[in-house]
C-alpha cells in the first residue's frame, strides 16, 4: 500500500515542481519582480517536497528487508524447533526369548538395556486382544518368567523402558508360539509300562521276532540285535499255556543262542523269549517243533 501511494505521488510532485519552476522561469523573463520572501518559500517547498520524496521512495525497499529480515528469522527459530523436537532415542532394548514353549510352561524371557534408561522397566504379555500379564521392574533386572498362558497360540512379550505406557524411552517385541501341551509323567509311565509288558510272554502285545522250524532232537540257532544289556533271560514255553516253562537260562547278551529241541518235546508250537535283566527291552521268537512220522 505504502508503495502504491508514492508511486502515485512522485508523478504528481515532478508535475508541480516542473511548474513551478517554469513559473519562476517565465516571471524572471517577463522581467517581473518577485517578492524574496515569496522566492524563499518556494524554494524551501521544493526542498522539502525533494527530501520527503528521497525518504519514502528509499524507505520502501527497506521495510521489504525488514519483512524479510523477519521472515527468515522465524524460519529459522522454526526450523530449530523442529529439529530440538526430533530427539534421536536415549537407549536400545535387545530381548531373547524361546521361540516355542508347551502349555504349562514358564515363558523364560532376558534383555539387555544399551543408553540411558529410566528407573522402572515394564515386561508384558500381549495377545491380538489384551494384556494378559503386566509386570514393573527395576532398571538393573534383566530377566523374568512369564506364566504360561492357558491357551496355545502366537503371543507377544513386550519390554519397555520407563513407567509411562503411552511414551516410553524405548521398547521391544518378540513373537512366542504356545504349542500342545507335552505328555505329563502320568502318561510316559504309562507308555514305559506297555512297553514293558510287551515283554510278559503271556502278553497279548508280544511281538514276535521270527517263526522257526525246527525237528525234534535237533538243534536251531537264533540270532538278534544284541542291545538287550549285559545279562538276558531265556525262557522257553508252551503258547497256549504260557505258564507252562520248558526252559529257563540266564546268558549274556551276544545276540546268538543255540536251542537243541529234546525228542520228548511234543509237537506243537513254542514261544521263546529272551528278556533282559538290565533294561525293559526283550525278543521274542515262535518255534514249531516237527516230529518224523
Amino acid at each position: 500500500m505504502t508503495n502504491k501511494l508514492f508511486v502515485g505521488l512522485f508523478p504528481l510532485f515532478t508535475a508541480c515542481t516542473i511548474d513551478f519552476e517554469m513559473q519562476l522561469d517565465v516571471g524572471l523573463q517577463d522581467g517581473e519582480e518577485l517578492d524574496e520572501s515569496l522566492l524563499e518559500e518556494g524554494l524551501d517547498l521544493l526542498e522539502e517536497m525533494s527530501s520527503g520524496d528521497s525518504s519514502d521512495t528509499e524507505g520502501t525497499p527497506n521495510d521489504e528487508g525488514d519483512e524479510e529480515d523477519t521472515t527468515d528469522e522465524e524460519s529459522e527459530e522454526s526450523e530449530s524447533d523442529s529439529s530440538e523436537g526430533e530427539q534421536s532415542p536415549i537407549c536400545q532394548i535387545d530381548i531373547f526369548t524361546p521361540f516355542e514353549v508347551t502349555l504349562g510352561e514358564d515363558i523364560d524371557v532376558e534383555w539387555v538395556i544399551q543408553g540411558e534408561p529410566e528407573a522402572d522397566t515394564v515386561i508384558a504379555l500381549l495377545n491380538e486382544t489384551e494384556t494378559l500379564h503386566l509386570d514393573f521392574l527395576l532398571a538393573e533386572d534383566t530377566g523374568y518368567l512369564l506364566p504360561s498362558p492357558s491357551e496355545q497360540g502366537e503371543y507377544l512379550v513386550y519390554v519397555a523402558s520407563g513407567a509411562d505406557l503411552n511414551e516410553p524411552d524405548c521398547f521391544v517385541t518378540a513373537s512366542v508360539k504356545v504349542a500342545a501341551e507335552a505328555h505329563t509323567d502320568s502318561e510316559s509311565q504309562a507308555e514305559q509300562e506297555t512297553e514293558s509288558a510287551t515283554c510278559d510272554i503271556d502278553s497279548p502285545e508280544r511281538s514276535v521276532e521270527e517263526v522257526l522250524s525246527v525237528r525234534a532232537g535237533s538243534t536251531v540257532v537264533l540270532e538278534w540285535d544284541p542291545t538287550l544289556g549285559e545279562v538276558v533271560d531265556v525262557v522257553l514255553y508252551d503258547l497256549d499255556r504260557p505258564e507252562n516253562v520248558l526252559l529257563f537260562d540266564t546268558i549274556s547278551d551276544d545276540g546268538l543262542y543255540e536251542l537243541f529241541v529234546s525228542e520228548a518235546v511234543p509237537q506243537g508250537t513254542y514261544g521263546i523269549s529272551f528278556i533282559s535283566v538290565d533294561i525293559d527291552a526283550c525278543v521274542h521268537f515262535d518255534i514249531e517243533v516237527i516230529h518224523d512220522v
